[in-house]
């Protein structure tokens, strides 16, 4: 909350008249009679019109007695007592008197309100270097403000740091007497007031640290806190007992305990405060967290039910609060209303749960509405780029599911008797095409033309790749200790709203991801050049998963094929497929997190996307190996390996018929070989209606 100057603080030669009324209108204050308060401070102003304290506490009082309404004029009123003071709230740089922290204290709370989270740090790390000598409630106020700024900013290692610098400061056997002394008739003592909310503020450190042992302590601690006394839990976000719920529940979601998590939401009493007076609609953050709960128990259907019910009451929430007038920026509500509404995060969450449930236009257009607000996050790209592709080709069943008919081999029949001969037609089972001539690739349209920009904005957007010789160069314990600090600091994470930030790995794995998106579309629209460029340098990356390093291999190839570069691309094919896991190698043993970062990663390779096993991928490059060898002419080293894996397709698959690929490349091999009496029975074999 806001703070007002002690009326001791005021500045010298003040009359004791001046210190009477002072002390009335702090003590209005702080029982809430806030039109009083403005009354006494008005009466102060007469005689002391250029006290910045004075002015200061006035608009402090004003703007409570506003029911924070009116945030355009207290900021005109905060820089009318800089002016007075001789500081500026843009200026930084220029708070050097402790007097004047008070005012950047203010100023940080409402960057606080406005979601400007990094600018209300950078304002408040300058106020803390003056912490010591400011009173103990604005201290108070700045080391909790700075502790949420920070979990606001997922960085709880610096959140860590705070809250023992705060703890120190509150509950030290010196400051607990003088408290104590403070307040000696008082119900709950300095420690009481506190601890619950420091224990709070640990389990969330924690919660982002996803340090289960030391959350499932902290968690504990508070919960019998709470449970000692409701007083405490006033301090709480979210109601008497709401928060503590909700921690819990984020607890076992962690876990992945996902039904005890959702037992232990059920239980939540819903006494929260209302969107109007606490700025958060509980009943969406109830049905949002249903949603994500389903979405990792992989019921996609119903957790895009949740997040639309979720939607549903962020917009009811948002139409109770008065709308703000022509002309007016952020006054005319509540200030804790302004950037209340969820509605990206939400739309964000909905988008992705409509790419489950395989309806990927209306994926896109939920996104391509998130992204305006949220353009700098390049996992938001990638998803555009999967709706793209997804609406492209579903999946890729058919591919080895089609059976070939007739029509589609034979383009016509010439001759009778002996000397009938079929004309057979070329035949693209991929069924390529180059770019279209349509409207500008820039216009948003689920077009694999759009991917192609989506995912340049995506590369763009990742943070350089760290020099390989220098990599060769640092010893492996400053390797070790590089990867520790990676996963333990958030500080250099990369902010990708409406998610969670991207730690190192998660950089490394998006960028594989954008990399072999970036090369399929390549090759889907003829740009076979650049594919190979996204294929290789995929390859290259240090940190890829097994299925990551096979389309690396495969596309790299299929490029070089259509390069004409056939020895290259049979290097590429002599890669023995031994893996086609997800998850990168040296991270086996530990948790994936998903597009929040939270919990196990569900991955867009659904059960219908070929191949889905090592047998199969093995046996998908053996099948372009054979192409490869068939285009440079070996076509007796191609016809063996061919007959070799052409059983072992419906043996590995379980496939009723060979794919069409295998059929038409032996007939093909046949054919070049001489061998027309193979041809002739591979024709009436599969197509009994043809005479050869």
């Amino acid at each position: 909350m806001f703070a007002m100057a002690e009326p001791n603080d005021f500045s010298s030669g003040v009359t004791e008249k001046e210190k009477e009324l002072a002390a009335d209108g702090a003590q209005e204050f702080e029982s809430r009679s806030y039109i009083s308060c403005v009354n006494v401070l008005d009466d102060i102003i007469t005689s002391r019109s250029n006290d910045p304290k004075v002015l200061h506490n006035r608009a402090v009082a004003e703007f409570y007695r506003s029911e924070f309404n009116k945030t355009d004029e207290f900021k005109q009123d905060l820089s009318l007592v800089c002016k007075k003071a001789g500081v500026s709230l843009k200026n930084i740089d220029t708070l050097e008197d402790v007097d004047h922290c008070i005012i950047f204290y203010n100023y940080a709370t409402i960057l606080h309100n406005l979601r400007q989270y990094r600018a209300a740090i950078t304002v408040l790390e300058k106020v803390f270097h003056f912490l010591e000598p400011l009173d103990e409630k604005l201290k108070r106020k700045v080391c909790f403000l700075l502790i949420e700024l920070y979990l606001c900013t997922h960085q709880p290692g610096k959140a860590l740091n705070m809250i023992a610098f705060t703890e120190k400061m509150l509950f030290d056997s010196k400051m607990e007497k003088e408290s104590r002394e403070e307040r000696p008739l008082s119900s709950a003592t300095a420690n009481e007031i506190h601890k619950p909310r420091i224990q709070q503020y640990k389990v969330r450190c924690y919660l982002q640290l996803k340090s289960v042992k030391a959350c499932k302590k902290e968690l504990k601690t508070l919960t019998n806190m709470t449970q000692a006394s409701n007083g405490p839990e006033m301090y709480l976000f979210g109601g008497p007992t709401d928060s503590t719920v909700y921690l819990k529940a984020q607890f076992e979601y962690m876990k992945h305990n996902h039904r005890n998590a959702m037992k232990i939401l059920s239980g939540a009493p819903g006494t929260s405060p209302s969107f109007l007076d606490g700025g958060q609609c509980v009943p969406a953050m109830y049905y949002s967290n249903l949603g994500c709960i389903h979405f990792h128990m992989h019921k996609h259907n119903l957790g895009l039910f949740y997040f639309q019910k979720s939607l549903e009451e962020m917009d009811a929430s948002i139409r109770t609060i008065p709308q703000r007038e022509t002309g007016q920026s952020l006054s005319g509500r509540p200030l804790q209303t302004l950037t209340g509404s969820r509605r990206y995060e939400l739309l964000h969450n909905i988008g992705l749960q409509l790419l489950f449930c395989g309806k990927p236009l209306q994926a896109f257009d939920c996104l391509i509405e998130v992204v305006q607000m949220h353009h700098n996050n390049p996992r938001l790209w990638l998803r555009l780029a999967e709706c793209c592709i997804h609406t492209h080709r579903p999946n890729n069943e058919h591919l080895f599911k089609t059976k070939l008919h007739a029509q589609d081999l034979v383009r016509g029949i010439a001759g009778q008797g002996s000397h009938r001969k079929l004309i057979l037609k070329p035949m693209d089972i991929n069924k390529r095409t180059q770019r279209s001539e349509g409207p500008s690739s820039a216009i948003p349209n689920a077009t694999m033309e759009f991917a192609v920009l989506c995912l340049k904005n995506a590369l763009m957007l990742l943070p350089p790749v760290k020099n390989m010789a220098e990599r060769k160069r640092r010893s492996s314990e400053e390797e070790q200790e590089e990867r520790t600090a990676d996963q333990s600091s958030s500080d250099t994470h990369l902010p990708a709203p409406p998610g969670s930030p991207l730690n190192a790995c998660e950089l490394e794995n998006l960028r594989c991801s954008v990399l072999s998106a970036s090369a399929y579309v390549c090759l889907y629209l003829g740009d076979n050049l650049v594919a190979l460029q996204h294929a290789e340098k995929l390859l290259e990356q240090t940190k890829l998963s097994g299925v990551q390093r096979y389309l690396g291999h495969l596309y790299a190839a299929e490029a070089l094929v259509m390069l004409d570069c056939i020895s290259h691309a049979i290097d590429h094919l002599s890669y023995e497929v031994s893996d086609l896991s997800m998850r990168i190698a040296e991270d086996s043993g530990k948790q994936e997190r998903d597009d929040n970062g939270n919990g196990t990663m569900n991955t867009l390779v659904q059960a219908e996307w070929f191949p889905s096993t090592v047998p199969v991928a093995s046996l998908v490059v053996q099948y372009n190996l054979c192409v490869a060898y068939t285009i440079r002419g070996e076509f007796e080293k191609a016809q063996g390996m061919l007959w070799k894996i052409a059983p072992l397709f419906k043996s590995t698959t379980g496939l009723t018929d060979i794919p069409a690929h295998l059929m038409v490349l032996a007939l093909y091999l046949q054919l070049q070989l001489g061998h027309t009496d193979m041809a002739k029975a591979i024709i009436k074999q599969n197509f009994p209606g043809l005479r050869a």
